[in-house]
């Protein structure tokens, strides 16, 4: 038995064994104590390897986040500035539609429609700067859900898209037959008004593009139910379908 010493101390014990009693000799027992300091040192030297191994994937990986984190705050800074710049550049477009509206009493119906449009569009372009601009900042994890009429959501986003299903069709020689079926009393759902409604629009354009020689796009709403996690528990509320 020859003892596995690190900085004068065991941490274990080299164990050779030889059948016939008093088989080993002087010089055995000094190359057991020879190959004992040996193997102590491998040993030693493999757990400081694994020691600095795992250090130095501690150290890349906190670099990794360093990193990440200072790409983040880049592009966060950079949403930041499109952000301003976005917003000076709406908010002429905000304010003398406003002025419009406010001042304007015998502006036709239709024209007063398109303007109502622009306005519901500077909105939204308005809400999705503060997204941009909150993009590196701690956000809150509370939502502030309103009630939203998709039915009146419907004809907004058919509003903001005539000129991609109507306009720009007809003018590639398309022509794209808008059809809505909506449930006659749409109760109202919690949602973000701005994020449902950029959905829908997004939908909207994907059923054009989906069709580019024309065709029919069906909107319907109808009452579903929404399951709450047991089968026993379910409530009912509002859906918009794409057909």
């Amino acid at each position: 038995m020859a003892p596995l010493l690190v900085e004068s101390k065991v941490f274990g014990v080299l164990i050779a064994a030889r059948r016939e009693q008093q088989s080993f000799s002087s010089s055995d027992c000094e190359f057991l104590r020879q190959l004992s300091e040996h193997v102590a040192l491998a040993a030693h030297q493999t757990e400081v390897h694994v020691a600095l191994k795992q250090a130095y994937d501690d150290l890349r990986q906190t670099q990794q986040t360093v990193l990440q984190q200072e790409r983040l705050r880049s592009l966060g800074q950079m949403a930041s500035g499109i952000a301003h710049d976005i917003n000076n550049a709406i908010s002429p477009i905000a304010l003398y539609t406003e002025m419009i509206l406010a001042n304007e009493a015998d502006l036709s119906p239709r024209l007063r429609g398109y303007l109502e449009t622009t306005r519901q569009a500077v909105e939204d372009v308005a809400h999705t700067v503060s997204r941009m601009r909150e993009f590196y900042r701690k956000q809150d994890s509370t939502l502030l859900l309103a009630p939203v009429n998709l039915n009146v959501m419907i004809q907004q986003v058919l509003d903001l898209t005539r000129a991609r299903w109507n306009d720009m069709a007809q003018k590639r020689g398309a022509f794209i037959e808008v059809r809505t079926e909506l449930m006659a009393l749409t109760p109202p759902i919690a949602g973000i008004e701005s994020e449902i409604r950029e959905a829908l629009i997004n939908l909207v354009f994907n059923a054009v593009d989906a069709m580019p020689e024309g065709g029919a796009l069906t909107i319907r709403t109808r009452e579903g139910s929404a399951s709450s996690g047991s089968p026993r528990f379910t409530s009912k509320c509002p859906i918009a379908e794409w057909g």
